[in-house]
Parts: structure tokens; sequence; C-alpha cells
């Protein structure tokens, strides 16, 4: 493997560990946003009897302790409330994590299968460009459709945007030729693991 090839491999797969704590900080607080908050019904008339949950009384939390809530202008709480936080029942946050995911895997067999690697280095500049695209519609709405940004998201939409720069750099040192077979493949192992990523949120998460 060409040795520029390998750093920018080794720095992909850092940026996209760090994408997936800050996804992961992101989508797990719009969980907590939007959990119904159980709000306990006390028998006045026996106060020592167990309080019954009054599910006709469920409120959501609107407030947390986030320390991404720093005023007004920037508030992770404002932005999480937004309808279009959540799609299909999943907070864009996962969506941002399962990203990540698709990416490590391409990034993880390219690197040991060196024969892909040249293949998958031009589907994973596809996918950056697609996320990074994708950042820049949601920071936009952000801006002018809530009037409110969320610092969880800057983060996220700012290591989306370094992987996308790293890529562009280190693009001479990809393959002048690469099959479109093999692109095609890496498309299917990173779009494979999207799928099974967003599955599993189903089974560890509610759906919001």
């Amino acid at each position: 493997m060409v040795p520029k090839l390998k750093i920018w491999v080794l720095l992909s797969i850092l940026t996209t560990i760090l994408g997936l704590i800050a996804t992961t900080y992101s989508f797990q607080h719009d969980i907590k946003i939007k959990t119904p908050k159980e709000t306990p019904k006390i028998n006045f008339e026996d106060p020592q009897a167990e309080p019954k949950i009054d599910f006709k009384n469920l409120q959501v939390q609107q407030e947390s302790d986030s320390i991404c809530n720093i005023n007004e202008k920037f508030s992770c709480d404002t932005v999480a409330q937004d309808s279009w936080s959540t799609i299909f029942g999943i907070p864009l946050g996962y969506y941002g994590f399962s990203y990540f995911v698709a990416g490590i895997v391409l990034l993880t067999l390219g690197y040991l299968i060196h024969t892909r690697v040249s293949a998958f280095a031009y589907s994973y500049l596809l996918m950056n460009i697609v996320a990074f695209l994708i950042s820049m519609t949601l920071f936009l709405y952000s801006k002018f459709g809530i009037g409110v940004f969320c610092p969880s998201c800057i983060a996220i939409d700012s290591v989306v945007a370094l992987q996308l720069f790293l890529s562009i750099i280190c693009r001479k040192a990809f393959p002048t030729r690469s099959s479109l077979k093999g692109v095609v493949l890496g498309g299917i192992v990173a779009s494979s693991a999207v799928v099974v990523t967003l599955g599993m949120y189903f089974v560890f998460f509610p759906s919001l």
C-alpha cells in the first residue's frame, strides 16, 4: 500500500471514531429528550399506598442538563424537539452513527484486504460527498428553519467535512484507475452496514 494512502486510511479511521462518539452523544440525547416521563398518580386516601402510573398523563421531558445547551441560539434541546429531528422513529444522530459505522467497516476491510483498498477508497469518497451534502442541508435547515444551532450536530458536521477534506487532499494517492465492479462492491458493503446498523436501533433503543 502506498504510504500516503495508508496514512489517509488511518486518519480516516481516527476521524470516524470521533464521529461515532459525537453521534452516540447526539442520538442518546435525542432519546432522553423524547422519552415519555412517567408521572406517578398518588392515592391521597392512602398515602402509604404504592404510587400507580397514570399512563394518560405521560409527559415528554422538554429540557435536559446537556452540556451543549449554551444559550437560545445554541441548544441541542431545542433542535431535538423539532419534528425533523426524527425520521421513521429514528433520531437523525443515529443515521449519522450508521454512516460512521459503514465508514469504519469499509476502511477496515480496505486496509486488511490491500487488493480492495483502491476500489473502497473511491466508494468511501462518494460516501463523504453524500454525507457532506446532507450535513450542509441540515445545517442550513437548522439556521433558517429552526433558527437554533445544535453544537453536537456542528461537531458531527465538522468531522464529516474533515473526512471529505482528507479524501480530497489524498486523492492523488488513489489509483488512477479503479474497476466499477470494485466501487459497486464497496457501495454494497457500506449500504449493508448502514441497513444492519439501522435495524439494530429497533432492537436496542425505543422508536420515537
